[in-house]
């Protein structure tokens, strides 16, 4: 089972990866863009993990984020809405013309 779930922690590991440089850019300033409609139809899981990564590269504070505002970013992700939240460890997201924006304050 060891085996198995290192081999599949290493797929979602590259799929991970190959979203992340499809869709992910960092500007001059450290605002990282996220282009959402690259992302349509991916699962919650693979969007969630992809939003860790962000997390992890930028080094942003990850022991506040809860499963359910990991959820909350996702599901900010996924709606065609326009919103602005701001999660733990002072990042500020904004959702708007099918762009996630996340900074540090």
């Amino acid at each position: 089972l060891g085996t198995l779930a290192g081999e599949a922690t290493a797929v979602i590991d590259a799929m991970v990866e190959q979203e992340f440089d499809r869709c992910v850019t960092v500007d001059s300033r450290g605002t990282v863009e996220i282009a959402l409609d690259r992302l349509a139809g991916k699962t919650p899981y693979l969007l969630r993990e992809l939003l860790m990564a962000v997390w992890r590269r930028r080094a942003w504070p990850m022991q506040a984020m809860s499963m359910a505002k990991w959820d909350e970013l996702a599901a900010m992700a996924m709606s065609p809405a326009a919103a602005r939240r701001d999660f733990p460890g002072e990042i500020a997201v904004a959702v708007a013309d099918g762009v996630m924006r996340m900074q540090r304050h």
